[in-house]
């Protein structure tokens, strides 16, 4: 009997999509000879016999085929190429590790992972150096791939995984012979590049080296085996390059003496194919350094820099914070073969005070001070939201309500006021079966039990996390408590006792932020109105941006917004919206506010306080957070239907589907959304 984990691995759905993207990259044959087209001849039988194998035991992987490329002006390099079935079986486990392994990676990594790149990790450089870190340790790891230690890189993926098969699986294709045109061998150390699974398990490795130098207070900045660490004074970058010799030297790997050496921004360096000097930040003629095969060269990414950035802020002006995260204004959104279609919401957020946004054709226009910022096609839009003083011309707004766009009204600091959308009628009987069960105590009363049991849940997995990572004693007591409040909640037999289990919990969770985070941020326990400090400002801000990427995904699926379950209806209050919303707060705004603030992303000097005690987030602060969660949402994992992987956002239409068929069948019982 399979253990569960590898079942998901082997379910035909998400080898297909493994497959997909196989044959998407391209590549050429192994050492057995197969082709693309040959596999895909005969693929549904191709797959379902690579399912077989695994299943009885007598898959083996077949020898890597030895490939060297030649790039002007570098050292040749060796590629590890493996068959395309097991290119295949490979990319299936890279699917299922991935979500689970990018919650634990650190903000300061941006090689080979989702939604980041070249450019977000030379916009992080500026950052620091506006700063004042100008001081650099520009290291490079030598034969980093070659070296990497198979038991140590075993042992770390075993605290993710407990499953034996997927374990033995990446130990046997640690240990795969290597044959070229007159030899074979049999590698003892390092991950073939070439492989898809590789640049997953050399981020993995490297993930305690990265944690190790954030706890200690140093800025880092990672791509793969090339890093910077970026400090104030030439004796700091001293010290933090003796630090970085003393832990590699914990993993067996080393520096590379000829590349890696201090440096300060006035004399220029350069990183990832980009030059750096003083101001300046210009692209290198030359590529950066290319990843494994089956994954976006860094050079690829690379070129989407502009030729020349002379300040740290995007070349993209601040009246366009979506544009500065999200493609779909610069290219069309594609989905993913096997992925579940439906709507991403495409946001735009408008927070330059004085612009003016208007309608030209099939375009939306921003200008400020009568310069045109940007133009937008408007069909590449789903919801917008204003941030304070934006002046919206009425074909706009017209424009805005023909094409179902939501606006979103909202203060410069981050507060709801409303919004302009239209009136929807369209789904009158499913709004009569929404008031029927919602007017049925026992369906309310299980459906508002399984929402806060999620949110407790995920509650408790992320501050799990983050407790094991840095052992963090007062998040390691609030996931007992919340495991406690978690296994007594099926006691509650009333609303009122079910909101009950809810404060408990949000009492338990918050005072663990308090103890953790209090003393540095003057954070004393969750305060709305007005947040007194930085900790309450984001979530508050969050919060608000999740509830509505809820509400607009209730009016799609044609739900009445203000008939909830778990909350209470009082006027003008989308009870419905806020119920949906409890169980993402945990896994997506307060993942996101720990990252930033445990990674130092954000520093109190971000945030100030008004004369009326109301604390305020400054407009970088603000687009370093949006960016973040964007990013976050962007996200993908595995879909609880089935069938690859989805964003949060799907994630979040999915969960609003989900209590459309109960609604419709309240026989059927509500599955809440769950972080493992």
């Amino acid at each position: 009997m399979l253990e569960e984990e590898l079942a998901t691995i082997l379910d035909y759905a998400n080898l297909r999509l493994a497959w997909d993207r196989v044959r998407q990259n391209g590549g050429c044959a192994g050492t057995d000879g197969q082709t693309l087209s040959q596999f895909h001849h005969n693929l549904q039988v191709n797959l379902w016999a690579l399912r077989i194998e695994v299943e009885n035991g007598s898959y083996v992987p077949r020898p890597l085929l030895a490939v060297t490329v030649s790039e002007p002006g570098r050292r040749d390099r060796m590629l590890a190429i493996p068959s395309v079935r097991d290119r295949v079986l490979q990319t299936a486990v890279a699917q299922y590790l991935t979500p689970i392994l990018e919650a634990e990676f650190e903000d300061c990594s941006y090689g080979y992972r989702p939604g980041r790149s070249v450019d977000a990790a030379a916009r992080k450089v500026m950052r620091y150096r506006d700063l004042g870190y100008r001081w650099v340790v520009d290291a490079d790891i030598t034969r980093y791939f070659d070296e990497i230690e198979h038991s140590s890189l075993l042992l770390e993926l075993s605290r993710f995984v407990t499953d034996h098969g997927i374990m033995k699986l990446v130990g046997d294709w640690l240990r795969t012979p290597i044959q070229d045109e007159r030899t074979i061998w049999s590698p003892v150390r390092g991950v073939p590049q070439g492989s898809p699974i590789s640049p997953l398990l050399s981020n993995l490795y490297l993930d305690w080296f990265d944690e190790q130098l954030l706890e200690k207070g140093q800025r880092l900045v990672r791509f793969a085996d090339d890093f910077l660490v970026l400090c104030k004074t030439r004796n700091a970058a001293e010290d933090a390059m003796e630090l970085t010799e003393d832990l590699l030297q914990s993993l067996d790997l080393r520096l590379n003496e000829n590349k890696s050496r201090i440096v300060h921004f006035d004399d220029g360096f350069r990183f990832l194919g980009v030059h750096f000097l003083r101001t300046l930040v210009m692209k290198a003629e030359r590529p950066a350094p290319g990843p494994q095969e089956n994954h976006p060269t860094a050079a690829q990414v690379r070129d989407s820099l502009p030729p020349l950035l002379e300040q740290s802020e995007p070349p993209i002006p601040p009246a366009l914070d979506e544009a500065e995260i999200d493609s779909v204004l610069e290219q069309e959104s594609t989905t993913p073969p096997g992925a579940m279609p439906g709507p991403r919401l495409h946001s735009l957020y408008v927070s330059e005070q004085g612009a003016r946004l208007s309608r030209d054709g099939e375009s939306f226009c921003i200008h400020n001070e009568g310069e045109l910022i940007r133009r937008i096609p408007a069909r590449r839009l789903d919801q917008i939201m204003i941030f304070g003083n934006i002046q919206l011309t009425t074909p706009f707004i017209t424009d805005c309500l023909q094409r179902g766009i939501p606006i979103t009204l909202l203060t410069a600091n981050g507060r709801y006021y409303g919004g302009i959308d239209t009136l929807d009628a369209r789904n009158t009987e499913l709004q009569r079966q929404q008031f029927h069960c919602t007017d049925d105590p026992a369906t309310s009363l299980r459906i508002a039990r399984e929402i806060v049991s999620a949110k407790i849940r995920n509650s408790r997995v992320i501050l799990g996390r983050y407790a094991r990572k840095r052992q963090l004693g007062p998040f390691d007591r609030a996931v007992a408590e919340l495991s406690r409040l978690s296994a007594g909640l099926d006691k509650a037999q009333s609303l009122d006792a079910v909101r009950g289990f809810e404060g408990m919990a949000a009492n338990h969770y918050f005072t663990a932020w308090r103890e953790t985070l209090g003393l540095g941020w003057g954070f004393t326990g969750r305060k709305k109105r007005p947040p007194p400090d930085p900790i309450n400002v984001l979530l508050s801000f969050g919060y608000t941006l999740l509830f509505q990427n809820v509400f607009s995904f209730i009016r799609a699926r044609g739900l009445n917004t203000h008939v909830g379950f778990l909350h209470r209806e009082y006027s003008g209050h989308p009870a419905l919206a806020s119920d949906l919303m409890e169980e993402f707060r945990a896994p997506v705004i307060d993942s996101v506010i720990l990252s930033l603030l445990f990674n130092e992303q954000l520093q109190p000097s971000d945030f100030q306080t008004d004369p009326g005690g109301a604390c305020l987030m400054s407009d970088i602060a603000r687009r370093t957070y949006i960016r973040a969660i964007e990013a976050k949402m962007s996200s993908r994992l595995i879909n609880p239907e089935g069938g690859g992987k989805i964003d949060y956002r799907r994630c979040l239409d999915l969960q609003v589907q989900r209590l459309v068929a109960v609604i419709r069948d309240p026989a059927q019982p509500y599955r809440p959304f769950v972080v493992r």
